[in-house]
């Protein structure tokens, strides 16, 4: 078994904004660098070494891991990859849209934006489930994802669902720069929930 901790990326110009990003990508705020630097922290003091470093291609959450890595030896030393399944969850053409025009929950999106082009829920949760399943059956040890709070949402309620509870993560629990701890058995083939650091310090 091996421990997973995904993090969110750090607040970005169009979080602030409150604009939806899905596809799209904006620069990290000087708030959204702390928030990079304090996971850091956090997950230094939790885990002696990381077998791999994982990242979302898109540009938000590469620059969390770049800040991650450069504040703490024991990230920097961790075997890094981009998982593409590890980018934010697509809201079609509504992308880019201010969250109090949207005509769905960006953070429940059903098919309000799969009509718009967007992402199924049940492809980007499998889809993660599976190449972090991977990733961990590769790493021998404890791995970090730096990942988008959507995306992050699905994947983890999907393996709250699948479990029998009824748990389900919120937003706060999701805001920038958050860790979610999840442990992998591989025996199972199975991820389970084991904290929610919303705010690490």
């Amino acid at each position: 078994m091996g421990l997973l901790y995904l993090v969110r990326h750090g607040e970005t110009v169009m979080n602030a904004r409150g604009i939806v990003q899905g596809g799209l990508d904006s620069p990290l705020t000087p708030q959204g660098r702390k928030q990079a630097e304090r996971a850091a922290r956090w997950l230094a003091r939790h885990e002696a070494a990381f077998a791999v470093a994982a990242c979302s291609p898109q540009g938000r959450a590469q620059r969390t891991l770049d800040l991650m890595c450069a504040a703490e030896p024991v990230l920097a030393a961790a075997r890094r990859e981009t998982l593409s399944c590890l980018r934010e969850y697509s809201y079609g053409t509504a992308d880019g849209t201010p969250v109090h025009d949207l005509a769905g929950d960006p953070w429940n999106p059903r098919r309000d934006f799969q009509d718009l082009g967007g992402d199924t829920v049940r492809d980007v949760a499998d889809g993660l489930f599976c190449a972090l399943h991977d990733l961990m059956e590769q790493s021998a040890g404890s791995a970090v994802a730096v990942s988008h709070g959507t995306t992050m949402k699905l994947f983890v309620d999907a393996t709250l669902a699948e479990s029998g509870s009824s748990r389900r993560l919120t937003p706060q629990e999701l805001s920038n720069g958050c860790i979610v701890v999840m442990r992998h058995d591989s025996a199972t083939k199975t991820f389970r929930l084991v904290d929610v650091i919303a705010r690490p310090v």
